[in-house]
């Protein structure tokens, strides 16, 4: 259902001005600071930390990457960011947020043909998996010191992953598959489930999951655009999906893109999109029972937003301008 709009959120602005070459990756730190990192206009990936009021200047990372990377908790109070290098490796760099450094970027032996996407598995513990230079998907775990070796998952898929954790020990990955609907196959001790399909028919590649923190009856929130560019919901329970079958439910808004949420707290949620109508940022909050109504924004941008929860009730929501800035959001 659609609940009544809350809180109004501020217009959304623009972050300095370094030029971003694709989408960011957003890390809600607590205590109203995230990190978010990018890949740069020269080919390496960028990271900026807001305080809660200000961005840092973009901090450069050594290593030139071919993908945007995926940031992720690692819960041990650690931040790990990973792409993919120009010769297909798996590359990546850990970021302290009580020192606020960045550790050297290192690369890890792997034959990538996407980028990644990760996950906290479990405290210390960080999964990513992407498609692999054969097809399939291949995944590795980093516990803080090195990666595991990597496990492939047999079979063809089209995209690269969008991963989530279960908060049960597990991380859920979505792929599209080549009769272009969603699969999903879960990740838990050393090992690779069974690749299952969960209907639907992608319109696009930008596919995202988010952890639904706090919450008994959902773990995982799915969201892929329809081939007519409206935006689907599939929730995990942390044993099967709904809706259950082929089906997926419509969130209504229009979207060439994807949507990603970010954690309010005791299981809500507050989502956005940039949409297909005037490419202005639209949120929308789950209060643990139903949808508020989209509440625009504003700006004007592309691309899949990376929203966070901040740790204090608030989400910051990031997405590339049309000018290849970057621009926020924080509410709601």
């Amino acid at each position: 259902g659609i609940a009544p709009a809350e809180a109004a959120w501020p217009t959304s602005k623009v972050v300095n001005s370094t030029t971003l070459n694709g989408e960011p990756s957003c890390v809600g730190l607590g205590n109203g600071a995230a990190i978010c990192a990018a890949l740069g206009a020269k080919g390496t990936v960028i990271a900026s930390r807001f305080n809660g009021t200000a961005w840092s200047a973009w901090k450069s990372l050594a290593g030139e990457a071919s993908s945007a990377p995926s940031c992720a908790d690692d819960g041990a109070g650690k931040v790990v960011c990973a792409s993919r290098s120009t010769d297909g490796q798996l590359q990546y760099a850990v970021y302290d947020p009580a020192g606020n450094l960045w550790s050297t970027t290192l690369k890890v032996t792997s034959a990538l043909f996407s980028g990644p996407s990760c996950a906290q598995l479990s405290a210390g513990n960080v999964f990513c998996a992407a498609r692999s230079s054969t097809g399939g998907l291949v995944g590795s775990i980093y516990n803080g010191v090195s990666w595991s070796a990597f496990r492939t998952v047999t079979g063809s898929v089209l995209s690269r992953p969008a991963c989530a954790s279960d908060g049960t020990g597990g991380v859920m990955c979505v792929v599209i598959n080549p009769a272009n609907g969603l699969s999903a196959v879960r990740y838990a001790a050393g090992r690779w489930g069974t690749c299952t399909s969960i209907g639907g028919q992608a319109g696009s590649d930008e596919v995202r999951c988010n952890t639904v923190e706090g919450s008994a009856a959902y773990k995982i929130f799915c969201f892929a655009t329809g081939t007519n560019n409206v935006l689907f919901l599939k929730t995990y329970s942390g044993t099967a999906w709904a809706p259950a079958g082929f089906n997926w439910f419509s969130l209504g808004a229009q979207t060439s893109y994807g949507a990603s949420c970010g954690a309010l707290g005791g299981g809500q949620m507050a989502c956005g999109l940039v949409a297909t109508l005037d490419n202005a940022l639209y949120t929308t909050t789950w209060n643990g029972v139903a949808w508020s109504t989209w509440a625009k924004l504003g700006g004007t941008g592309r691309g899949t937003p990376s929203c966070t929860g901040l740790g204090n009730g608030k989400v910051a929501c990031a997405f590339p301008g049309v000018n290849n800035k970057m621009n926020y959001a924080v509410g709601p």
